[in-house]
């Protein structure tokens, strides 16, 4: 009804927005994004379905009844029983993709390179063999795999006419530029610019800008196999507790804010975010800070040292780091490092800790904002910012229950010296029930207690902490009713076993109705032998039963 009416009244800019809306996912979700994650999610898979076949052809294989051709019979029906719905799942990701009529000189380019390989993979998939070949069948799906990531490796830049056409050629829309705030002039979307850039991350976002018919810029990143209504709807919180705080006299005169952008789902599985000019995640100033210290230390040797030496590689990432103080911790203590992480230790986990704190220097963010300012008053101002928006952010987080705040999913503002958090999926303590559970109520690590400069947590943190809890607590009622609609809404899972049960899927009930079918088959002949042996034992028993009642009717005990 609301789609028609909006046709009714305006059925040009309803056409042209689906049609609009239709491209995005397009560039979100190209035909290699969806290859590459359908193999990466099939891998794990695969390996239980093998491990599924190897039990079904140890019980075949230990039935002494069947002869060879029966016993290789039901060792074929079995594996296509377990591994129908992979191929299954295969094939009808080639009826979206390579065996549809493409649309764009990308998708043509796709069909020219892959079809066949990928044909070919599912076609040798399909045919049953033994366990040792099912490792070498799925290797030509690593292959794939692998030319697809290396298309991106590093980043990459797209043209926009190749993966969207109608984009390239589209000028002077009458579409408004998303995200832009209420308060902003009408800005409609002039022209997209010609070049797109691949963020080289697991999913492999897009960043896109637009043109807008005040000849500013305004760059977009584009992400795909991902749900944002979440994000989308934290968003909403974010920007009704600015409007609270902006109505609290002591939260005004502080400025106290939460940095939001703009997210506009485009559907299920993609959206776009608007991208925040002038930020770098904290990770990247760690990162910088590794390869810093690796160029000084060979810069620090002897000539005829470095001459003899291979190049440096590249520095260790901290997972890595973490695992390798781990394994060394734990055999020191004389624990296995097979054991699962959740039963290590806590005094292990507390030294390792300690170790990686010692060896990260804590003023990393402190001395990045001092670098970024040209006299002390900016400083001043900025640290100033930096200290209230951590504040507000740290309180609003633990409200929500916000988790998953590694160094990629915080930005700092180097310009406004403001703290931004992205990624709100892991909110409402559903970082408490992950495999690992996070119990902190907020990051507040030693690089960004030495930024809060000399008076620490007790200065600016602290009052911008209490007026922005303050405020919250008085409007409680406000707040509580936008976050009933998460109760029943569902973006979210309460359940606590919910990603133990992701993680862990059984065999679809599919699979077991296969192989119950192929076993029945095995005794369909002794089972019709003994049926017809049972009707003849039955006719016979019919008769007989006839003949005694006969008998017995007939039969008269004389008179004394």
């Amino acid at each position: 009804m609301i789609v028609e009416a909006l046709h009714r009244n305006n059925d040009q800019v309803v056409q042209e927005i689906t049609k609009m809306v239709s491209e995005f996912r397009r560039i979100a979700v190209l035909w290699e994004d969806l290859w590459t994650d359908k193999i990466a999610h099939l891998q794990p898979e695969l390996a239980r379905r093998a491990q599924q076949l190897k039990i079904e052809f140890d019980k075949i294989d230990q039935n002494m009844v069947y002869s060879l051709a029966e016993k290789d019979k039901a060792k074929s029906d079995s594996y296509t029983a377990i591994f129908q719905t992979v191929i299954t799942t295969l094939e009808k990701l080639c009826d979206m993709t390579i065996n549809c009529t493409p649309c764009t000189p990308r998708e043509e380019w796709f069909i020219e390179k892959f079809k066949a390989p990928i044909e070919d993979a599912i076609t040798n998939l399909r045919t049953p063999k033994p366990l040792k070949k099912i490792k070498e069948c799925w290797e030509a799906f690593k292959k794939i795999e692998t030319k697809l990531s290396k298309e991106f490796m590093g980043g990459k830049t797209l043209s926009l006419a190749e993966v969207s056409p109608y984009l390239a050629e589209m000028k002077d829309s009458i579409i408004h530029i998303p995200g832009l705030s209420s308060s902003d002039e009408e800005i409609t979307i002039h022209s997209i610019k010609e070049e797109i850039l691949v963020i080289p991350t697991k999913t492999k976002p897009k960043k896109l800008v637009f043109v807008g018919s005040d000849g500013k810029s305004y760059g977009y990143l584009f992400k795909g196999l991902e749900d944002l209504h979440l994000d989308e709807r934290m968003m909403q919180i974010l920007r009704i507790t600015n409007r609270l705080l902006k109505r609290d006299p002591e939260s005004n005169r502080r400025s106290l804010r939460a940095r939001n952008y703009g997210v506009i789902p485009l559907g299920n599985h993609s959206g776009m975010i608007q991208w925040v000019d002038n930020t770098s995640t904290l990770f990247t100033l760690y990162r910088k800070w590794q390869y810093r210290e690796a160029a000084s230390n060979i810069l620090m040797q002897p000539q005829d040292q470095v001459d003899n030496k291979a190049p440096p590689a590249h520095p260790s990432k901290p997972n890595d780091m973490f695992y390798e103080k781990v394994a060394a911790a734990l055999k020191e203590a004389g624990v296995s490092t097979s054991i699962p992480r959740k039963n290590w230790p806590m005094e292990v986990l507390r030294k390792v800790y300690s170790d990686l704190v010692s060896e990260t220097p804590s003023t990393l963010l402190e001395k990045e904002l001092w670098a970024s300012c040209s006299t002390s008053s900016v400083w001043y101002r900025k640290s100033k910012s930096f200290v209230r928006s951590l504040a507000v952010m740290s309180v609003i987080g633990y409200i929500i229950g916000l988790g998953d705040r590694h160094l990629d999913n915080i930005l700092i503002d180097f310009v406004q010296g403001e703290i931004i958090h992205i990624d709100y999926n892991i909110c409402f303590e559903k970082g408490k029930r992950l495999r690992i559970p996070e119990t902190v109520p907020f990051r507040l690590t030693q690089n960004f207690q030495a930024a809060l400069g000399m008076s620490g947590v007790d200065g600016y943190f602290k009052q911008a902490s209490c007026h922005s809890l303050r405020v919250l607590r008085e409007n409680k009622k406000s707040l509580l009713t936008l976050l009933d609609a998460f109760v029943y809404d569902p973006l979210l899972d309460w359940s606590q076993d919910s990603k133990i049960k992701k993680d862990e899927p059984p065999l679809e009930v599919s699979v077991n109705l296969g192989l119950l079918a192929s076993r029945m088959a095995k005794f369909k002949e002794e089972l019709e032998t003994h049926r017809q042996k049972l009707d003849q034992s039955l006719a016979l028993i019919e008769i007989t039963a006839d003949d005694i009642t006969s008998a017995v009717e007939n039969f008269h005990i004389p008179s004394a």
